[in-house]
């Protein structure tokens, strides 16, 4: 799907829902994937797990107000490192550019961008980054400028 998914709802309003959730251990693997857990905390409840975003691609860049952070070509050991910065902060808006599926991602006052490096090079397999829903689904970004609403573990929904 191009620019909405069956309903016709746009990826920023299927992640609406998990506005405010705050980032649980922050975490990018040797194979070079990112991923973000988000958490909410109830009075009564305690922690509540929430979604995971998994960043795929290695074209991604964490910025701050004063400028770039760490990217996801930098070496291994310093985004583990550096990803730690996220930890606590909050889930506060999503901008997708359709067409290329260039997203930025803000918690508090970072800005994760994800550049699909996919759209360039169409015969790239698999999701530039996915986003866990409920009831086993998630939101499937990229290759080559698309995205899909999936239950999860399956390819073609």
């Amino acid at each position: 799907m191009d620019a909405a998914d069956r309903d016709g709802t746009p990826v920023e309003d299927l992640l609406a829902p998990f506005l405010g959730g705050e980032v649980f251990e922050p975490g990018f693997s040797s194979h070079g994937t990112l991923r973000l857990r988000l958490v909410s905390r109830g009075q009564e409840s305690g922690l509540r797990y929430g979604p995971f975003l998994t960043v795929r691609t290695r074209v991604w860049r964490v910025d701050t107000p004063s400028g770039p952070l760490v990217a996801g070509m930098d070496s291994v050991r310093f985004i583990q490192q550096a990803v730690q910065c996220l930890a606590g902060e909050h889930f506060s808006s999503v901008r997708v550019k359709y067409v290329s599926l260039d997203t930025t991602f803000v918690f508090g006052t970072f800005s994760l961008r994800v550049f699909p490096d996919s759209f360039h090079n169409p015969n790239e397999e698999g999701p530039d980054w996915t986003w866990s829903l409920k009831d086993g689904e998630a939101i499937y970004a990229g290759p080559a400028g698309r995205w899909s609403l999936r239950k999860v573990g399956r390819p073609d929904g």
